[in-house]
C-alpha cells in the first residue's frame, strides 16, 4: 500500500511523510528543478509473493548469470528468462512489473507508455555494496551505456539482513526498506544513488529499468505464457 501521509517518513528524519518527502513531491519545480522525489510504496508485494521469489532463487541458484558482462554482477543475477520452468515466479514478476510501470507513470505524471528493458532477482551477499551512480549517465552527466533508462525501480524481497541501505544524497533520503516495499526513481543525476555494504545476512531485491523507448522493451514479457 502507499505510505500514509501521517506516517513517519521512511528516511528517518522523524517528520511525518507529508512534511518530508511528500512535501518535496508537491513543491514548486521552480524551487529546484534538479531535485525530484523518490517513489515509496510499502506493501507493494505481499509476504507470500516475496517468499515465492526467494524460494525460486534458492531452487535456481545454479542458473544465475555466470557470464555477466561486468565481474561485479557475476553469479548474482537470476533473470526472468532463466526460469521458464517456474510459472508461479514468472507470473509474480510479470504482475509486479506491470504494476510498477503504472505506479511510475502516475507518480511522475508520465502520459506516454513506459516499457521495461530488464527485470531480475539480485543476491547481495555480506560485504557487497554499490557506489553512488546514476542509471543512465556518468557522474559528469555524459550518457553511459544505458541512456534510455529514464526510470528505475527496486522491489525488496527480504529485510532479515543488516546494512545494505539505499541512499539518495541529493534528495536527502537513506533507508533500508521492509520486505515488499517498492522504491521508484529517475535514471538521471537527480537520483544519484548507492547501496551501503551488507554487514550481515543476504539481501535480495528485484530491480527493474524502464523507458519510453519501445525499441528497448524486453519482449519476453509479451511472449505467450
Amino acid at each position: 500500500m502507499k505510505i500514509r501521509a501521517s506516517s513517519p517518513c521512511p528516511c528517518g528524519s522523524g517528520k511525518k511523510y507529508q512534511d518530508c518527502h511528500l512535501a518535496l513531491r508537491d513543491a514548486p519545480r521552480e524551487a529546484d528543478a534538479s531535485v525530484a522525489p523518490v517513489m515509496l510504496r510499502e506493501g507493494f508485494l505481499d509476504a507470500g509473493a516475496c517468499r515465492a521469489l526467494l524460494d525460486c532463487f534458492a531452487r535456481n541458484a545454479g542458473r544465475v548469470d555466470a557470464n555477466a558482462k561486468h565481474d561485479y554482477w557475476r553469479d548474482r543475477l537470476l533473470y526472468y528468462q532463466a526460469i521458464a520452468h517456474e510459472p508461479e515466479a514468472r507470473a509474480i514478476m510479470r504482475d509486479a512489473r506491470a504494476r510498477t510501470v503504472e505506479a511510475l507513470r502516475v507518480f511522475y505524471d508520465v502520459t506516454d507508455p513506459i516499457y521495461t528493458d530488464t527485470v531480475h532477482i539480485v543476491r547481495w551477499s555480506e560485504g557487497q555494496s554499490m557506489p553512488a551512480h546514476a542509471d543512465n549517465c556518468q557522474p559528469d552527466g555524459r550518457p553511459n551505456e544505458y541512456p534510455w533508462r529514464e526510470y528505475a525501480s527496486v522491489l525488496y524481497l527480504n529485510d532479515d539482513y543488516e546494512g545494505g541501505e539505499i541512499y539518495f544524497d541529493r534528495v536527502g533520503l537513506r533507508l533500508r526498506p521492509p520486505a515488499g516495499m517498492l522504491v521508484g526513481f529517475k535514471g538521471g543525476l537527480e537520483h544519484f544513488h548507492g547501496v551501503d555494504k551488507v554487514t550481515r545476512g543476504t539481501r535480495f531485491t528485484m530491480p527493474g529499468w524502464h523507458t519510453r523507448d519501445a525499441r528497448r522493451r524486453d519482449r519476453d514479457f509479451d511472449a505467450p505464457r
